[in-house]
């Protein structure tokens, strides 16, 4: 039932370029009508934050145990667990 509450879905399928290439979400964006810039991404591996960061999004990492080794450095924010998630990180506020 989480479709229900989604505005857009996209898949690989939907690009010529997968990740690391900033298609999706660019593609993504504007079907919402929103900036890239005014979006924000989750990812858990290193090529979707490549994505995420080409296409001008703010992006959060958040590795799992199988790309916890990747690089994450270029991440807004990287988190150990999404429960560390705050919107202050994002919302220009201190958290």
């Amino acid at each position: 039932g989480l479709g229900d509450h989604l505005a857009a879905v996209l898949g690989r399928e939907d690009v010529t370029h997968g990740k690391p290439a900033p298609d999706l979400y660019l593609l993504a964006a504007q079907r919402l009508g929103v900036a890239p810039t005014d979006c924000l991404a989750v990812e858990d591996t290193a090529s979707g934050l490549a994505a995420a960061k080409a296409a001008g999004l703010t992006a959060i990492a958040w590795p799992n145990a199988m790309t916890a080794a990747m690089d994450f450095s270029a991440a807004d924010y990287v988190l150990d667990e999404l429960g560390e998630f705050d919107w202050r990180m994002v919302s220009g506020a201190s958290p």
